[in-house]
């Protein structure tokens, strides 16, 4: 939140100690300014999980880069209906 904008979101599942990082967002204006790495960070350090998984679409370098970062390994890739090639990334805790 900067001046009562939110600028960036996560959305999480968590079952059985399965953490499944649903959706991880940031406002536009605000990229490039580690809004995303402090909002996963935040995420796995206040919740007890085993394992984590998280999807993006492969033509986003940046999101890529980021669960790397994190020590996320590649699973595996779909393409979606839509034509969308997916890498679904996980990570053991």
């Amino acid at each position: 939140i900067d001046n009562d904008e939110i600028i960036g979101a996560v959305e999480y599942e968590l079952s059985n100690g399965l953490l499944d990082v649903v959706s991880l967002a940031v406002d536009p204006l605000h990229l490039r300014k580690g809004i995303a790495n402090s909002l996963l960070r935040h995420l796995m350090a206040s919740i007890h999980w085993q394992q984590a998984t998280v999807q993006t679409a492969a033509s986003n370098t940046p999101a890529i880069r980021l669960y790397q970062q994190f020590g996320f390994t590649e699973m595996g890739r779909i393409e979606t209906p839509e034509d969308i090639k997916v890498i679904t990334f996980q990570l053991e805790n």
